[in-house]
């Protein structure tokens, strides 16, 4: 669904001259949770050169070999455990900040602005929501990756996903990609928001795990920034939420393979506390900005029981930002900042 500002419509009619088309990108789902449809979105997701950053002639045949012969059948069985009425957890969020920033923006900009979400894979894809805007009269495109944290795996993919889309057009439009917002005072504040109110309910856990998504170590070594604006980004959190630097630590999730990730991993941090018999731990990922498969099922589910069986206790996972309406208004903010 594409969305139009009310200052862009003038007797009913959409104006054509001088709208953003803002498009908010996230990683993607398979259409269904099942063996094939979790064939085709691993396919597309794993081919990225972005993502698995090895030559084709060595990669391609692992790919189409042991990967896409295994893995979607455990990959759907996985997904089958979060899927809800509203399908894929992912997209639904996805649609329903969309929906969210869009009515923000009506009320805090007269910029004219059309604006739509897309996934990195499937559906629905960067191409066909970039010419979906261009024909709502899209004149300059604002992208916003919804990453926090820079990396190539991710913006970067966007980033060359959306200029390769683009250059094949006969007359390209002019695009900015809002690279990362770590630091932005207003997404900070969101989280810190998020988790005191998930204390006030719940009280104050003797540890928390600041868990993000994994890459492997030497894209960080080769200059990948997205390490060090993931402790940047913490930094800041937990001086805002006034944690003691003994109660929290950061941890790297979703690793693939038998090569070095970033660490510490969260399986291991998890199981270590687990040993100590650590009284309350508390899970929150600042780099998620809608719950998924990671988040729901390898943290609430897989991690928990990798605590749990190693001797720990209340074990608690604070969901993902989703609709929260602060981070609504940190996404609003720096949309308008680059309007």
């Amino acid at each position: 669904m594409i969305y139009h500002s009310d200052s862009d419509t003038h007797n009913g009619i959409q104006s054509l001259e001088n709208k953003t088309g803002i498009l908010l990108i996230n990683t993607g789902s398979p259409d269904e949770p099942t063996e094939e449809s979790l064939r085709e979105y691993l396919r597309e997701f794993l081919s990225d050169p972005y993502v698995v950053q090895l030559p084709g002639w060595l990669w391609k045949p692992i790919l189409n070999g042991i990967i896409l012969r295994k893995r979607p059948k455990e990959s759907a069985r996985k997904y089958q455990r979060i899927w809800t009425q509203n399908g894929s957890p992912l997209v639904s969020i996805t649609d329903q900040q969309t929906e969210l920033i869009y009515q923000s923006l009506q009320k805090v900009t007269d910029t004219p602005f059309v604006l739509g979400w897309a996934m990195s894979y499937r559906k629905p894809s960067i191409p066909e929501q970039l010419h979906a805007l261009r024909e709502a009269g899209a004149q300059r495109f604002l992208i916003l990756p919804l990453y926090p944290q820079y990396s190539e795996t991710t913006t970067g993919s966007i980033i060359h996903a959306v200029s390769k889309e683009i250059g094949k057009w006969k007359k390209p439009i002019p695009f900015e990609v809002i690279r990362s917002y770590h630091k932005r005072p207003g997404y900070i504040q969101a989280m810190a928001v998020h988790i005191k109110k998930f204390w006030q309910n719940h009280s104050a856990p003797e540890r928390v795990l600041f868990s993000f998504h994994g890459i492997p170590e030497r894209y960080t070594k080769a200059g990948d920034p997205y390490a060090q604006q993931c402790q940047e980004t913490i930094e800041l959190l937990v001086e805002s939420l006034g944690l003691k630097r003994s109660s929290w630590r950061i941890s790297y999730q979703s690793r693939f393979g038998s090569i070095q990730w970033l660490r510490p991993y969260t399986e291991h941090v998890l199981k270590e506390w687990g040993e100590k018999e650590i009284s309350s731990v508390n899970i929150f990922c600042p780099g998620f900005s809608a719950d998924c498969l990671e988040t729901l099922y390898e943290l609430n589910q897989e991690a928990r029981q990798v605590y749990e069986m190693a001797g720990g206790s209340g074990f608690q996972y604070i969901t993902a930002l989703n609709t929260n309406p602060a981070y609504i208004q940190a996404l609003v903010e720096i949309i308008i900042s680059y309007l």
